[in-house]
């Protein structure tokens, strides 16, 4: 899955239409740890920032986080999350830079009753940087493996009405995942039994599909956007370079187990649902592909977290200048089609998403390309995941 712009024809392009913009929307507001502020007017030797509580929905583990002792929680009633850092001496304090802990979540996107999840939890562990001169604080939330849901998404309407965000394309890319991970999740998890070779591997293709455009968008973040930032704003470096780069390759790792699971699948040229290497298969493509969503969603929430709000900081020109790099690859890319015809499909299924995507883009070029492209670069996709009833 490579580019997920729209691959907009030489003459026309809005300014606004960015593939895939830098993140830092905050996702959901339900599981998110609050900064915390520093006090200077403390004892000579160290400043303890107060601590803050959070309620987290029962439906979620966190965890207790004092220093850098961390104790999982049990997600039965809703729990409390505390979180203190420990500031070195005063004498050392020049400027506190605080940045929010991000959390890991998937809480929003629960609700497809067909999903099951394996035994296990997903562990994620973020360093989040105050300052340069405090001590990091370590954040683990254990993300409970219940069933997923992508198809709602997240409600980005405030952000994009802000007067100065200009990074839209970016969070549209996240939209337009989280649905194609519906809809792969909702086939593959819906009493799928293939009586032909070739849906099996169409099915194989859609898979491959997404994987490949989200890796594309990887890159770009990777190559375009992350020193774009660390440049503009020098205390985020740490950060880019840890926890959203780790992420990064967290899913990686999972990509590579994912696909060789699909070739397992794909290699089997009399492979359907009646031969007996099927259910073992499925049960694995099942498997790998849950934990590839909770980490797509989580790693979502975490980035939109954190660099939303930067955005918001940021000039304008710089906005669309980055932008722009990111739409020029996107259009020399080999999925480009497939990235546009897959988000003018979003903007019928996210009123929210489409209205910004139907403002960005002129209409003349909604209808058109999609007439051009559509039957062969992406109708297949969507007739692959169709689910029978």
């Amino acid at each position: 899955m490579e580019s997920t712009t729209q691959p907009e024809p030489e003459s026309t392009v809005a300014p606004t239409t960015v593939e895939e913009q830098v993140n830092t929307e905050s996702a959901p507001e339900t599981t998110t740890v609050p900064e915390t502020e520093t006090t200077t007017s403390v004892p000579e030797t160290t400043t303890t920032a107060p601590e803050t509580t959070t309620t987290v929905p029962e439906t979620t583990v966190a965890t207790t986080v004092v220093g850098e002792d961390v104790v999982a929680a049990e997600p039965v009633e809703p729990v409390v999350v505390t979180a203190a850092t420990t500031l070195a001496p005063e004498e050392e304090q020049q400027t506190v830079i605080t940045t929010p802990t991000i959390v890991v979540v998937a809480q929003e996107f629960l609700d497809v009753p067909a999903l099951r999840a394996p035994a296990g939890a997903e562990v994620s562990e973020i360093k989040t940087p105050t300052s340069s001169s405090t001590t990091t604080t370590t954040t683990t939330t254990v993300v409970e493996r219940t069933p997923i849901n992508c198809e709602t998404g997240v409600d980005y309407q405030e952000t994009f009405d802000h007067p100065n965000f200009h990074m839209a394309g970016w969070l549209w890319t996240h939209a337009v995942c989280r649905r194609l991970y519906m809809l792969i999740e909702k086939k593959i998890n819906s009493n799928w039994t293939p009586k032909t070779n070739k849906e099996v591997k169409e099915v194989v293709r859609a898979i491959r599909a997404c994987d490949q455009w989200l890796k594309s968008h990887h890159l770009h973040e990777d190559d375009i956007v992350w020193p774009w930032l660390a440049a503009l704003k020098p205390e985020t470096k740490d950060i880019l370079d840890g926890a959203m780069t780790e992420q990064h390759h967290g899913w990686e790792d999972l990509s590579k187990e994912l696909q060789d699971t699909l070739t397992e699948l794909d290699t089997d040229n009399t492979l359907t649902a009646d031969s007996d290497t099927f259910a073992p298969l499925l049960a694995r493509l099942q498997d790998v592909h849950y934990r590839i969503v909770v980490s797509v969603m989580s790693h979502f929430v975490d980035e939109e977290k954190l660099l939303i709000p930067l955005c918001l900081t940021l000039d304008k020109s710089e906005q669309i200048k980055t932008g722009d790099l990111i739409h020029k690859r996107v259009k020399s890319e080999p999925m480009a089609k497939f990235g546009f015809c897959g988000m003018i499909d979003l903007a019928k299924n996210d009123k929210v998403v489409g209205k910004s995507i139907n403002k960005s883009i002129p209409g003349l070029i909604r209808k058109l390309l999609p007439a051009l492209w559509n039957k062969s670069e992406y109708k297949w996709f969507i007739t692959a995941l169709e689910v029978v009833q």
